[in-house]
């Protein structure tokens, strides 16, 4: 071709438009083999996956900490639960947990109540509840240890067991909104695999057409203050019919610096499916073979599984955790 070095070339940016057009002109027939550094650097989803990636890696943590730490799942077993009995108070001690408060002052302080009762089998029960600031009777009286409190519980089951008016689990049900933030974080990287999967099969079954930019639009995410926007453009496919598609990225001089872009695009089963190849991860190149390829194959795939691993790993834990708590 043009006597480009190879290895210097890290992106298709650092091509000129001519060398882009002409590698794109002489794409090899599909189907095309992809290597796996592709396949993993397509399927993180691009700024869309990172966001969900750290969005949920961080929300995870904290989910671990606090849902799994305050047994808060296996206190709705007890909201079903309308067996009583009494039972007596064993033992009362302060927790290191608070509720309410500020940075120069503590909160109202949790406390850990160890109560045992009987059930009408005959089998005696050792349990403990949390209450915030003291656990009152019908007198209105603090309850100290030696004290007898009624007691709700599980028939089948009666280890979920607590003392009426004080809590199974540390901060109670308020700390299942912590579950919010993995949730949204694993549904843009779910999101992403979607979009590298629809990705993945452009690059090794798509064609090439000229598109034309139509618009663009701000989808609302950000990744490191950086707006991600949404490019509109047309193309005309094999068959000569006129094709919309979109591509999500964040802002590239690239996209857009010319009268008509190169597309990527299938038509399948009576469908389009298009992305704009400047749209693609900046890594993603076509060499002189017209064959796709990435740089820094290495460092990709680590950092592929290394992630993806501790975040389904961190979810595999949560949703273990959560039914060994249960049963």
């Amino acid at each position: 071709m043009n006597g480009f070095n190879e290895k210097q070339i890290l992106r298709m940016s650092d091509l000129d438009k001519m060398e882009v057009k002409n590698r794109l002109k002489h794409l090899s027939p599909a189907p095309r083999p992809l290597t796996m550094a592709i396949k993993c650097k397509l399927l993180t989803g691009g700024s869309l996956g990172y966001f969900g990636l750290m969005f949920a890696g961080v929300g995870l943590i904290f989910a671990l900490v606090f849902v799994l730490s305050s047994r808060v799942l296996p206190s709705f077993r007890l909201m079903a639960a309308n067996t009583e009995t009494m039972g007596e108070v064993v033992k009362i001690e302060s927790t290191s947990a608070s509720v309410g408060g500020s940075r120069g002052r503590r909160g109202t302080p949790v406390f850990k109540i160890h109560f045992k009762f009987k059930t009408p089998e005959g089998g005696e029960y050792h349990q403990f509840s949390y209450v915030t600031g003291g656990l009152y009777n019908s007198d209105n009286q603090l309850v100290n240890e030696g004290d007898s409190v009624k007691i709700q519980y599980v028939p089948s089951r009666p280890k979920f067991s607590r003392i009426v008016g004080a809590r199974y689990s540390t901060f109670g049900a308020v700390v299942l909104l912590t579950l919010l933030f993995p949730v949204i974080g694993l549904t843009f990287v779910v999101l992403g695999y979607r979009k590298g999967l629809k990705q993945i099969y452009l690059l090794g079954h798509g064609n090439i057409a000229d598109g034309k930019i139509t618009g663009k639009v701000a989808t609302g995410t950000k990744v490191n203050n950086i707006p991600e926007m949404k490019y509109l453009f047309e193309y005309k496919n094999s068959i000569g019919e006129t094709c919309k598609g979109e591509s999500r990225s964040l802002p590239r001089p690239e996209i857009g610096d010319e009268k008509y872009e190169p597309v990527v695009y299938v038509h399948k089963n009576g469908k389009n499916y298009a992305e704009l190849v400047d749209a693609l991860p900046k890594n993603i190149l076509l060499n002189e073979q017209g064959q796709w390829h990435s740089q820094g194959n290495f460092k990709t795939l680590l950092a592929f599984f290394t992630f993806e691993t501790l975040l389904w790993l961190m979810v595999i834990i949560l949703i273990a955790g959560g039914i060994s708590q249960t049963i």
